[in-house]
């Protein structure tokens, strides 16, 4: 039980977060560095029968639920266009995703590279032409 001080009681007051002895701040030493995550971009042509079986679309869900930024379009030539930035691990998954997932069978070739982020989308999104 917690008295008052002004009653009589004899608790000290519980520490807040501007005590000074409760409040440190944390600063890693050299060998406890604490993990950066990469952020990275892939600009990526998927080829073969891509278009007209909800590629874009699926690029979308997939890159929204890996908290994936950036576009995906179809071009005049037949091919699915995506610039993606993120996590380089969740970048990884969403290429293995699509390239083995259920629209595996329409891609014939994938060209990917590997950029340093921009930063410049905050979300993702279809671009129509």
């Amino acid at each position: 039980m917690v008295r008052d001080q002004e009653v009589g009681g004899s608790n000290p007051p519980a520490p807040t977060i501007n005590d000074p002895a409760m409040a440190g701040e944390f600063t890693p030493s050299e060998s406890e560095e604490l993990p950066t995550i990469m952020k990275k971009r892939i600009h990526v042509y998927f080829s073969g029968v891509v278009q007209g079986v909800g590629f874009r679309f699926t690029a979308e869900r997939l890159a929204l639920d890996l908290g994936l930024s950036g576009w995906a379009k179809n071009l005049f030539d037949g091919r699915v266009e995506v610039v993606s930035e993120g996590d380089e691990s969740d970048l990884t998954d969403f290429l293995n995703k699509m390239k083995n997932g259920p629209l595996k069978r329409y891609i014939t070739r994938t060209d990917v590279t590997w950029q340093e982020a921009t930063g410049e989308f905050t979300e993702f999104t279809i671009s129509f032409y």
